[in-house]
């Protein structure tokens, strides 16, 4: 119990943290939104499936066994996991300019 209340605690910190580092990205550099989801969905798969190959290599791979499995693995990354991340970098940037917008009409 002690370890998921600490996985949970440090999920929550991260999550808040991405946002906040998100933001000083986006006024800092002028990233672009699409690129900055990009790259932490790749950065954030290559760790997951280092940890799933490190625990289990046979389990890993087995996805790949079945065509409708993959085809619902991919579909669910590009439409489900890319879209939630990109609308939460977008809502992200619509924060800091919402003041901006607001003072100067």
């Amino acid at each position: 119990m002690k370890k998921g209340i600490i996985i949970t605690l440090l999920g929550g910190t991260f999550w808040g943290i991405s946002g906040t580092m998100g933001q000083f990205l986006f006024q800092t550099y002028h990233l672009n939104t699409m690129w900055l989801t990009t790259l932490r969905m790749i950065f954030a798969g290559i760790i997951l499936l280092s940890v799933c190959f490190i625990k289990d290599t046979k389990k890993t791979l087995s996805i790949w066994n079945n065509k409708n499995d993959v085809f619902q693995l991919i579909l669910f990354a590009l439409l489900g996991l890319m879209f939630c991340q990109y609308s939460y970098m977008t809502a992200s940037i619509i924060q800091t300019v919402q003041p901006q917008l607001y003072y100067n009409t």
